[in-house]
């Protein structure tokens, strides 16, 4: 096998690490904000692009012993503070207890599982390990802990957060202080807070994943704000609600959900006219039954069970026809926002599914993937014998089955590993198809995903997958067991700008085929040309890795501002223990031997008398490496 390696990812798209330190070394800055300027021979030491710009930003320079003199908070982020301690007081919260924190970080030969193998787990599971998350993998084992998330709680419904959060400000505009251009966007906000603080760790990473296979966004600008926030928040407390039931029933979720009427123009879809001739005159909107089919069940091209084509005449055979979809389009037709005319549905119908008004739905034969519903059947029994069809499907499986894997373990699964996921779809053991807990536990426990867990730094023979940016904030905020402070609106914002964030947000997808689309390569690439795939890098190019490094850095040094952030676990550790803790929950252990040279000889020269600054810098530089860049590698 072929990893993911640095060497891959420098001809796949500009370099990330070594490669873009020694070629920016010379252009590197100093950082306004502290004043402090890198060199070269700093900068050459095994950091990524702007993991020299992290240094700048925290004093570390290659002939400075000294921590920079924090910069004086601004108003806006004084406000946050002393908002945030009105709200919650003291931070009384309990991160993590004693006991946990000696489990997480016992002697490996302790516990069920070694650290490493927890780590890198927990990287696939969730957003990142925590201390608690890491102790429970410890204690428990894998399946264990994947039994625990499936058990534990959801959190607070964000339908009913934002609610109260208009309520709160009067309104659905507001401009308080937030890491991040100041939005409106409630619910975007809201999938932060969940993804940076959920205890659900479990939960939190599949709908993270699922929201990037059924995409909607909140760029949509044909509704009201507020019903554009509630729809999109029904929406992931959907996901949030099915996500460990069965994919049918997701589907359905999916499908009646508001936010996708509005977002793919089925919401009030209405029935075909016909002229005097016969002719129809109008038609229904297609939007939704070509994107049911292409995206979000059966993909273009028929599948075997492991994910490859299958060939007619050495060509892909198609799954679905024009006359599939125009067919299926029909079932879609009548279905609205409840409440129906006259006016409009007051804001809280938005959170609620879809409805069917009869008189506007096709009443026509609706003939389809080599089903058909007869002409006059009512639209609830449309809808259900349609989702029935599409989900008997044989390529639901491998299609959605090697998507999860993508987003959660690696780019490039093996067919035999497909293969494995594919067959817990079709049968959880008991007969049941489409058991997503089946699906779950096939995708993170197969022999595959868990093969690295046991290797050393360099996995060359491991795949892995490049990490979206977002989510490598997300990460590096769990590893400081961010916490939420209280404040009306949780204070991460719009993060999805290349010059003001990390170039990615949650539910900001430009379009239905999300962020980047399961089989892209890089032209001229290495991985290309052998066959490989690296979707993510669909998203990636030079501004975006250069701004999201130095917000995640920006992160880093200003967390504290706007989250209750609990480092204690980091403190107190020589600067080789503290530089390898810091590998071990942001990389699984993965960062090269002469990287944790490099970083501890940096992390060396900042003064032990602030050791809040040695754990920010640890932080940044690992932040920085091709390692926690490219997930397992």
């Amino acid at each position: 096998m072929t990893s993911i390696s640095m060497q891959a990812a420098d001809r796949a798209q500009p370099a990330t690490s070594a490669k873009l330190a020694n070629d920016s070394a010379n252009k590197l800055a100093t950082d306004p904000a502290h004043g402090s300027t890198i060199t070269p021979a700093t900068a050459r030491a095994g950091l990524a692009l702007v993991a020299a710009a992290s240094l700048a930003a925290c004093g570390g320079g290659e002939d400075s012993t000294a921590p920079a003199s924090p910069a004086a908070a601004s108003p806006a982020v004084a406000d946050t503070r002393r908002h945030a301690q009105r709200l919650a007081g003291a931070d009384t919260r309990v991160a993590y207890t004693p006991e946990e924190l000696a489990a997480a970080f016992a002697p490996d030969g302790q516990g069920a599982v070694n650290a490493q193998v927890a780590a890198r787990f927990l990287i696939h599971a969730s957003h990142g390990p925590t201390v608690s998350t890491l102790a429970a993998v410890r204690t428990q084992g894998l399946a264990p802990w994947i039994e625990s998330g499936f058990a534990a709680p959801r959190g607070e419904r964000h339908v009913d957060r934002i609610f109260a959060q208009r309520d709160a400000l009067g309104g659905w505009l507001y401009d308080i202080p937030t890491f991040g251009p100041p939005n409106s966007e409630f619910m975007m906000n809201e999938a932060w807070r969940a993804f940076m603080t959920g205890p659900d760790a479990l939960r939190q990473r599949i709908v993270a994943a699922l929201l990037e296979i059924f995409v909607i966004t909140t760029r949509v600008g044909i509704i009201g704000i507020g019903q554009n926030q509630i729809t999109a928040a029904a929406f992931v407390d959907m996901l949030n609600d099915r996500c460990f039931g069965n994919f049918r029933d997701l589907l359905e979720g999916v499908t009646l959900s508001s936010a996708m009427g509005v977002y793919l123009s089925y919401r009030d879809n209405l029935k075909a006219e016909y002229g005097p001739d016969g002719v129809p005159t109008r038609v229904p909107d297609e939007n939704y039954a070509r994107e049911l089919m292409q995206l979000f069940s059966i993909g273009l091209y028929e599948l075997n069970p492991d994910g490859s084509l299958k060939l007619k005449k050495g060509k892909p055979r198609e799954t679905y026809t024009q006359d599939d979809v125009f067919n299926l389009a029909r079932v879609f037709t009548g279905w609205r926002v409840p409440k129906p005319l006259p006016g409009e549905p007051d804001m809280n119908e938005w959170s609620k599914p879809m409805v069917a008004v009869a008189a506007n739905h096709s009443p026509e034969e609706k003939r389809f993937l080599g089903k058909v519903i007869p002409a006059g059947t009512k639209p609830a029994n449309s809808l259900k014998r349609a989702l029935d069809t599409v989900f008997a499907h044989a390529n639901v499986g491998p299609f959605i089955g090697k998507q999860l894997i993508q987003r959660l373990v690696t780019s490039n699964p093996s067919p035999a590993y497909v293969a494995r996921v594919s067959a817990a779809f079709a049968d959880n053991g008991h007969g049941v198809r489409g058991d997503m807990r089946a699906l779950i536990r096939a995708v993170l426990l197969d022999p595959e995903a868990r093969a690295g867990d046991t290797g050393g730094g360099d996995l060359a023979n491991i795949r892995g997958k490049v990490r979206e940016p977002m989510l490598r904030l997300v990460a590096v905020a769990r590893a400081m067991e961010a916490g939420d402070p209280g404040t009306v609106v949780f204070p991460i914002a719009n993060l999805s700008g290349a010059s003001t964030g990390v170039g990615q947000a949650p539910l900001k997808s430009p379009s239905v085929f999300n962020f980047f689309r399961p089989g892209y390569a890089a032209p001229q690439s290495e991985l290309g040309a052998q066959g490989y795939v690296a979707p993510e890098f669909q998203l990636v190019n030079g501004p975006v890795i250069a701004a999201s490094i130095n917000k995640i850095n920006e992160f880093v040094r200003d967390a504290d501002d706007y989250l209750l952030i609990e480092i204690g676990h980091l403190r107190g550790l020589t600067p080789r223990a503290l530089v390898e803790r810091v590998s071990l929950l942001l990389t699984g252990n993965s960062v090269p031997a002469a990287d944790l040279d490099a970083f501890t000889q940096i992390v060396n020269k900042v003064s032990p008398f602030d050791p809040k600054l040695r754990v920010q810098v640890a932080l940044q530089l690992v932040a920085s490496s091709a390692a926690f860049l490219v997930q397992a590698w």
